[in-house]
């Protein structure tokens, strides 16, 4: 069974793939996945939650670490 979260990754591969405008991804985007959203093809990531809950600091420096 592929996870939910693949089956959102390939499908940013194939909207990708018809357009060359900015993809922006939102939603679920955490420091475990941001890197394989950016792969993915999304050319940047809005974050609330993952930024918010806890050290905003810390989650930030944290967020662009995982993404580089």
């Amino acid at each position: 069974q592929r996870s939910l979260h693949a089956v959102r990754a390939g499908q940013l591969r194939q909207l990708r793939g018809r357009t060359a405008k900015p993809l922006i991804a939102i939603g679920g985007v955490q420091r475990a996945n941001v890197a394989e959203v950016l792969a993915a093809g999304a050319d940047s990531v809005a974050v609330i939650q993952a930024v918010c809950s806890g050290d905003i600091a810390r989650n930030c420096r944290e967020l662009l670490a995982a993404a580089a």
